[in-house]
This record gives C-alpha cells, structure tokens and sequence, in this order.
C-alpha cells in the first residue's frame, strides 16, 4: 500500500487528529507523510472550516518550508554523527515552520543554541 492510499484510507483518523491539534508545528508533523492528492481529498471531505483551513495553510505555506542548514552544520558545531543530528535539524524545522527563524544565518545561531542548552543541562550531545 502507497502512502496515497493510506492517507486516503485514513482519512477521518486525520481529520479526527486535526481537531486536536492545538498549533501550526503540530499540524506540520500531522499533514507532512501524507502525498498532496492525499491532502486535497481530506480537504474535499470536510464540511469544518477550521479544519479547511488547516489543511489548506498547510497546503499554500507550510508544504514546501525547508531549512536550510544541514547534518554537515550540526557536526561543524562539533556534534558527532548519530541520531541527535536529526533531532537538532528537526528543532530548526520546527522553528521555521513557527516562523521564529527565516535566514541561515538565524537557523546557524538557533542550532548555537540548542547545542549550548544540551551541554548546560548535562546532556550527552556526542560532541568531539
């Protein structure tokens, strides 16, 4: 089974889920799997217009945010390789899905950040 048709088979499982969502980062994580004729028929099935608009936010801003840092940024940070690198560069998407980053430059000083807050609170961040 595609992933067209499971979004399509699962459609009122989504819808259910997007009532519950509660900001734009939870609805990013919910609609990203799911393939555009697999979101258009979800918008085709809803009479809610909270939930038309959801969908449809995601479909005009959302779909297409990528960051523009990348796993090489995070180990020049000095990170090691493993799954924190993913983890980090997830946090950044999140942020600029949010729209508290836009540049490279403020992606570069977010992934700063996190790194520094992961060392703080004693965390095994794998750095070298």
């Amino acid at each position: 089974m595609c992933i067209r048709d499971r979004g399509i088979s699962q459609w009122k499982k989504v819808i259910e889920k997007l009532k519950e969502t509660k900001d734009t980062v939870e609805n990013y994580r919910l609609l990203r799997p799911y393939a555009i004729e697999s979101l258009l028929f979800f918008l085709a099935m809803v009479d809610e217009d909270e939930i038309r608009q959801k969908i449809g936010m995601y479909l005009m801003e959302l779909m297409d945010i990528r960051i523009e840092v990348s796993g090489k940024d995070v180990l020049n940070f000095g990170v090691n390789p493993g799954p924190i690198v993913g983890k980090l560069l997830e946090k950044v998407l999140e942020a600029k899905v949010r729209g508290d980053v836009r540049t490279k430059e403020e992606e570069l000083n977010l992934l700063k950040r996190l790194i520094e807050d992961l060392k703080g609170k004693g965390r095994e961040v794998g750095l070298v």
